[in-house]
């Protein structure tokens, strides 16, 4: 069983360097900013279908978004799977904290996928963050935020932190809710002793997320697109929030009951 759960951690290792070189390429011979950053967006979701592979991920996505149209995808948040399941399904640009960029090789990979990064520790640049999120979504880029701040256990939807939702208000971009659930894992309905091999969390340290992942077999994943919350000049950011986090919280099945309930 440890000689198969090293050969997955090496399929993904595989999958991560292939990333990272095609993205040095990138870097390398794209001049135009807006086009090296259309690259890294395409790049990121062409090997986050691979990675959801190598880690036995199996992932059906529901009401995809118009691919004509430009969104602020809002999620809930349990990890690095999700970041791959959005990624594959649409083509994006993901917000991420400035903690996230200060950590080693997690910040590179960041960087090389075309994040932007928010200070969640300090909230005195949140204009030009609302800022340079807008300016992505003018530019033609889905944004992917996370608005509970950070990942969890999967238990429940956290409240939502409201500010950046600005972003769309002067934008032509309206926002999109999706929901990711953990389905079945290894033959049988997700339940909560699942959580650390799906979710990482808290200051769980990413190579024992990563490692805790590769007993999956197989592990069938839901991300379910909703219904769109239009947004115009005269929208307040607290309504769309509220209307994207009912939505989510509606269609989430938190791993803490899933084992009692069952899933259907």
């Amino acid at each position: 069983m440890v000689i198969i759960r090293i050969f997955r951690l090496f399929r993904l290792i595989t999958v991560v360097a292939l990333f990272f070189i095609k993205a040095v390429l990138i870097h390398i011979t794209t001049a135009d900013p807006h086009l090296r950053r259309k690259r890294f967006e395409q790049n990121v979701t062409d090997h986050s279908d691979l990675a959801l592979k190598a880690l036995n991920v199996e992932l059906k996505v529901t009401n995809p978004p118009m691919q004509d149209q430009t969104y602020l995808i809002v999620s809930n948040h349990l990890g690095y799977l999700d970041i791959f399941a959005i990624a594959a399904a649409i083509p994006s640009l993901f917000v991420t904290s400035v903690e996230m960029k200060e950590t080693p090789f997690l910040g590179w990979l960041t960087e090389m996928g075309g994040c932007m990064y928010v200070e969640r520790r300090n909230r005195n640049n949140i204009l030009s963050e609302i800022k340079e999120i807008e300016a992505a979504l003018n530019d033609g880029f889905n944004v992917v935020l996370y608005p509970e701040g950070r990942s969890t256990n999967g238990e429940k939807v956290l409240p939502f932190k409201k500010s950046l939702l600005m972003a769309c208000a002067d934008s032509n971009a309206h926002v999109m809710p999706a929901v990711v659930n953990f389905r079945f894992v290894n033959g049988e309905p997700v339940q909560s002793k699942h959580r650390d091999w799906l979710c990482w969390y808290d200051d769980m340290p990413f190579i024992t997320s990563i490692w805790n992942a590769t007993q999956i077999n197989h592990c069938l994943m839901t991300l379910d697109f909703l219904d769109v919350v239009h947004v115009n000049g005269d929208s307040n950011h607290k309504d769309i929030a509220t209307k994207a986090q009912n939505q989510i919280e509606a269609r989430f099945i938190p791993l803490s009951t899933a084992d009692l309930q069952g899933i259907s």
